[in-house]
């Protein structure tokens, strides 16, 4: 089942360090007490230490308590996993950072086409739960909308003083079966289309942009050094523009990519495409 995580910033708020501040003492005693006692599984430190737990934190879900043992689970598992591979050079593990998973109990969300809410609740029928509001854009947003539709069912998400990670975990896509094949011809500014060897669609796409853009990136390049003895500002030029061409020429193969597969789709097929990466050194050896 393929999973993306929604990882979302905010502002520390006293609310949450408080939440945060209690579950990290349980997940530190937890860690310890797994530790000493070789036990990992969350069920066996759970009922070990819920009761103590419980005692000390009342007014706390008692879904927190569980959280709290879970991550510090995941803490030894991981600190095992990194000896295993010969990467942790400490003897024992710690928490280096406070974070705690959040249950599905305690966790609530709302999506208005806009703004995405969520609602996370302290004390058993809380009136008052802490409220985290985000603005997603771009992927974000088209990953909520597919959330708020139904496409997608969230995981377990954990929270930091200033994070809010929620795993989407999306069904399984059926596999495409493409009917025929199709090549595509990569020539200086135009992508040609051809099946069985004959041409089916000459100057499918035309790319001169990407050949303008460079043009114009060489001559900008040329009227910033003019002038320029210092190798260094030289290079700070080409540099400031080189991003530039890159960011900009990235966009649009990006959009080529997402035509060709729109295309692909429509005409139930592959499409086969030419690996030009190293063309030029193979073509300066020859």
């Amino acid at each position: 089942m393929p999973t993306l995580a929604l990882k979302f910033r905010f502002r520390p708020t006293p609310e949450v360090d408080d939440l945060l501040g209690k579950c990290e003492t349980m997940v530190r005693e937890a860690v310890a007490w797994a530790w000493e006692n070789r036990k990992t599984a969350t069920h066996t430190i759970v009922k070990a230490l819920y009761l103590a737990f419980r005692e000390r934190f009342p007014e706390l879900h008692s879904a927190w308590v569980q959280k709290s043992a879970r991550t510090a689970a995941a803490v030894v598992h991981a600190f095992q996993r990194r000896r295993r591979r010969g990467r942790e050079p400490k003897d024992r593990p710690e928490v280096r950072r406070a974070w705690v998973y959040v249950d599905k109990m305690t966790f609530r969300w709302s999506w208005d086409g806009t703004e995405l809410e969520i609602r996370i609740a302290v004390r058993p029928g809380d009136v008052s739960p802490i409220v985290l509001r985000f603005r997603p854009h771009g992927k974000y947003r088209r990953l909520v909308e597919a959330w708020a539709r139904g496409e997608c069912t969230h995981g377990e998400p954990t929270l930091s003083r200033t994070t809010l990670i929620i795993p989407l975990k999306f069904k399984d896509m059926p596999v495409y079966e493409p009917g025929r094949v199709f090549g595509i011809d990569s020539n200086e500014r135009s992508l040609d289309l051809y099946g069985s060897g004959v041409p089916v669609l000459q100057g499918l796409l035309d790319t001169s942009w990407v050949a303008a853009r460079n043009a114009e990136h060489d001559r900008r390049i040329r009227r910033g050094c003019r002038g320029k003895q210092n190798p260094r500002a030289r290079a700070r030029v080409a540099r400031k523009h080189g991003r530039r061409r890159r960011d900009r020429t990235r966009a649009f193969w990006h959009e080529v990519a997402l035509r060709l597969v729109w295309l692909a789709l429509q005409l139930g097929a592959a499409l086969v495409i030419e690996d030009l990466r190293g063309m030029k050194g193979r073509i300066a050896r020859h």
